[in-house]
């Protein structure tokens, strides 16, 4: 995104008839990338429903449930202060130094995405709670910056906000979708991706139709305000459920309801009869590369214990074997890792 808007920036500010050039260009893109699918090779066996995979499927899988209630507020807020950026972003610098190039628009944007993009790299080692947490609390400084920019007439101003914009639209767009789509199974996650981005552009589309209305009526500048106020007062909203689901996980369960999740925990057994828990974190899976040959389940009287560094968890076989079921197993849980609530909980 960030390539296209500066592209299209330049494109504006150097070639003739930008108003046509920029949409001349995206065909000609779209047809290079037509050619290039249509010419490319099939890399999966056809088989019979592909028509019918084309019919859209919006649907919230149950595991991702609570994280989607939890992120969902701090991804509508920086939708919308990222559609405020991206419709009204323009007319919002000129109005705050109207001797500035009409390029500086366009940067404005860039600014954003660019910004947006190397956030997600760098919060990639945080926990995505804490990482949602983090961007959520960006957005209040950001619109401030922005408001700041306005009354003392300072472009500088309104390019930091918008660096600010871009981090916490980094931040909670890799957390919330990491929050999301960990605990889905893979055959739910194309349907969960769907209903998270039908919510991602929802809260980035209506809000920048109601600023548009707002500003043909009233101007721009009470547009901003009215629409500053709501963005923050999203993104303080969404700040409650992301600060007590970060609660709950610094106290962790209860000790009662860990074990009784544990009792239930599914476990895997490598050929040398050593076993490890079941678990879909990806960081868990990063950790090993044994891949075990039978899954069992964790009786009763099994006791878990963690194991040292770089090996699995080992269950206590004391009390009774374990029963061997059928499939292979390719999830593994890190050190120091518990199941049930508490393995839910990682994947915040």
């Amino acid at each position: 995104m960030a390539a296209g808007v500066l592209a299209a920036t330049l494109l504006v500010r150097h070639a003739p008839g930008p108003t046509v050039t920029v949409y001349l260009t995206l065909m000609a893109v779209f047809l290079l990338q037509t050619a290039a699918v249509a010419l490319s090779p099939e890399t999966t066996r056809p088989h019979p429903g592909a028509w019918r995979s084309l019919r859209p499927r919006v649907a919230v899988s149950p595991p991702a449930r609570g994280a989607f209630l939890i992120s969902g507020g701090g991804v509508v807020a920086v939708w919308a202060l990222g559609g405020f950026y991206s419709s009204l972003g323009p007319a919002f610098v000129h109005l705050v130094a109207p001797q500035a190039p009409r390029a500086a628009g366009g940067m404005v944007f860039f600014t954003l995405t660019l910004s947006a993009a190397v956030t997600v790299w760098i919060t990639r080692a945080l926990r995505p709670l804490t990482a949602t947490l983090l961007g959520c609390a960006t957005v209040p400084a950001a619109v401030a910056l922005s408001l700041t920019g306005l009354h003392l007439v300072v472009l500088p101003a309104v390019f930091a906000a918008s660096l600010l914009a871009g981090a916490a639209f980094g931040a909670v767009t890799r957390g919330s979708l990491s929050m999301v789509l960990a605990p889905v199974p893979r055959p739910d996650r194309s349907t969960t991706l769907a209903a998270y981005h039908v919510l991602s552009y929802l809260a980035m589309s209506l809000p920048a139709v109601g600023a548009g209305v707002l500003t043909q009526l009233y101007g721009l500048r009470i547009a901003a305000h009215v629409y500053a106020a709501l963005v923050a007062l999203l993104a303080a909203a969404a700040l409650l459920p992301l600060a007590a689901a970060a609660l709950r996980l610094r106290r962790g369960p209860a000790g009662g309801d860990t074990q009784r999740e544990q009792d239930r925990l599914p476990m895997v057994r490598s050929p040398g009869g050593r076993e490890w828990c079941s678990c879909s974190s990806t960081s868990c899976r990063s950790r090993f590369s044994t891949a075990p040959s039978a899954v069992t389940r964790r009786g009763p009287g099994r006791r878990f214990r963690p194991a040292g560094k770089g090996q699995a968890h080992a269950a206590d076989r004391s009390t009774r074997p374990a029963g061997a079921g059928g499939g292979a197993a390719s999830r593994l849980l890190r050190p120091g890792h518990r199941g049930g609530a508490a393995g839910r909980a990682t994947h915040l």
